[in-house]
């Protein structure tokens, strides 16, 4: 008789990486209102560079001071109450029906097309969200803070599979506590390949193909700071790429290359990212979600604010009398309530990573 293995479901938030060294949602906030102190420059392939002016004006450096003009415009309309996510709404379906903003951006840019620029928009902020999530170091060797955490996995991994769901785009997880032994959906099967910017070899990279092989998965339901879409003649496929390979030439078999892909692929926004989950790759991930919380004999969730109703609809799906732990420094009373009232029987700690005791992640143990 074949049995279902036994399985756990994770959901992790911000709230998950600070300890890590990567910044809140209020951190954010303030790197983006302050742009114009931070030195960057977009270069003449497109990709944003730190303290490194290309010399000429490109395409993106033209349009840079208007979208720079824009956050202004919007935190100052918005009686500074900014967020970068919500302002992400805003560029892709508010702006251009601002009419009062963009009359004073004809009249303070002649010799720009205004109406272009703001098409442009979306790369411009996706490669600014990505420059300001990045840790305040570098080094983030410290993780002594996941100590428990990894000690918890390791204890289980052998006898229960183990879905990681993460709405972060940082690569934290896979890179720094688990780089061995996780399974993200990606694999090389010799489809496409990337110059190695430290040997100049063209080396194979990993393509998403939706199979997870070990009991250790994880699904980035947000896309991730590696993921990037190649396009050769309208087939679009998901790549992974290293820091040590050129992300701006993606071969394939033919020796094409897709010379358009300079930022990596992520969703953001309050609403936007919610329009997305019905793109293909999203949907497959957000498939996997629902299947695994719907099977899990219990849910972890660390470091979520509870704010996403997409996120949260799902999880009240899934709910059938079975326990949610909720880990976060700040609780949500409303969220609980809410997973309450679904069905789960929750139980709510409040607590950073850092703090995080083996007792509070023991309530469930599949190996008894």
């Amino acid at each position: 008789m074949c049995h279902r293995a036994k399985s756990i479901s994770l959901l992790l938030g911000a709230g998950f990486s600070v300890s890590a060294g990567f910044p809140t949602v209020d951190i954010v906030n303030e790197k983006v209102l302050n742009l114009r102190k931070q030195g960057l420059h977009f270069m003449p392939n497109g990709i944003l560079a730190k303290d490194h002016d290309p010399g000429f004006t490109t395409q993106l450096e033209k349009y840079y001071p208007i979208f720079l003009d824009i956050i202004d415009y919007y935190n100052t309309k918005n009686s500074s109450n900014f967020n970068y996510e919500v302002f992400y709404d805003y560029i892709l379906h508010e702006l251009t029906n601002d009419n009062h903003f963009i009359k004073k951006a004809v009249v303070q840019y002649p010799h720009i097309d205004v109406s272009q620029s703001i098409y442009h928009f979306k790369n411009i902020y996706n490669q600014i969200i990505h420059h300001c999530i990045q840790p305040s170091k570098f080094d983030y060797d410290n993780i002594n803070d996941y100590n428990i955490f990894k000690e918890w996995v390791t204890n289980i991994i052998h006898s229960t599979i183990i879905n990681i769901h993460t709405l972060n785009h940082d690569i934290f997880l896979e890179t720094r506590l688990f780089p061995d032994n996780v399974s993200d959906g990606y694999e090389h099967n010799g489809l496409y390949f990337c110059k190695n910017v430290q040997t100049h070899l063209d080396e194979q990279i990993p393509m998403f193909t939706n199979n997870y092989h070990n009991n250790l998965r994880l699904f980035k339901l947000h896309g991730s700071f590696d993921h990037y879409i190649c396009d050769f003649e309208g087939e679009k496929d998901y790549v992974k790429i290293s820091g040590v390979h050129d992300y701006t030439m993606i071969k394939n078999t033919k020796n094409q290359y897709d010379i358009h892909n300079y930022h990596p692929d992520f969703l953001s926004g309050t609403t936007a990212k919610l329009l997305r989950y019905d793109e293909t790759h999203y949907q497959c991930l957000f498939n996997h979600f629902r299947t695994n919380i719907q099977n899990a004999e219990m849910i972890i969730i660390i470091g979520y604010g509870g704010n996403d109703s997409g996120i949260n609809n799902i999880l009240k799906q899934g709910a059938s009398n079975k326990q949610m732990i909720v880990i976060s420094k700040k609780i949500n009373e409303n969220f609980i309530e809410e997973m309450k009232k679904a069905g789960w029987l929750v139980t709510a700690i409040s607590k950073p990573v850092g703090e995080i005791s083996m007792t509070d992640l023991t309530n469930y143990n599949p190996i008894s």
